[in-house]
């Protein structure tokens, strides 16, 4: 996604993307991934809702993620630009929203 606009440009060919895109994913990955990863984990919904009723976390999981799935390949069929994180953490947010509401 990150240089995909560079090779249409023609500034980079696509081995140039290739390599740069590998050296930057990785680097970003060690340099900053465990801040994502946490607030993915943490930082967007409070776990604690779901006390004692865990399986509801599980199915709303679940749920996110076979609709970010199925969303995703539709909009890639049909060549449409998408954000897979987006995706997934909209997906997480609304079923949230649904199970435990907005407080």
């Amino acid at each position: 996604n990150s240089v995909g606009t560079s090779v249409g440009a023609k500034v980079l060919t696509l081995r140039q993307a290739c390599i740069l895109g590998s050296i930057f994913e990785m680097l970003g990955a060690i340099l900053i991934g465990a801040k994502v990863s946490d607030t993915i984990r943490k930082g967007i919904v409070d776990v604690h809702v779901y006390n004692g009723t865990e399986e509801l976390l599980m199915f709303g999981n679940v749920a996110a993620l076979s609709g970010s799935g199925i969303w995703l390949l539709v909009a890639t069929f049909f060549r449409v630009p998408v954000s897979t994180t987006h995706s997934i953490v909209g997906a997480t947010i609304g079923f949230t929203l649904v199970a435990a509401g907005p407080s």
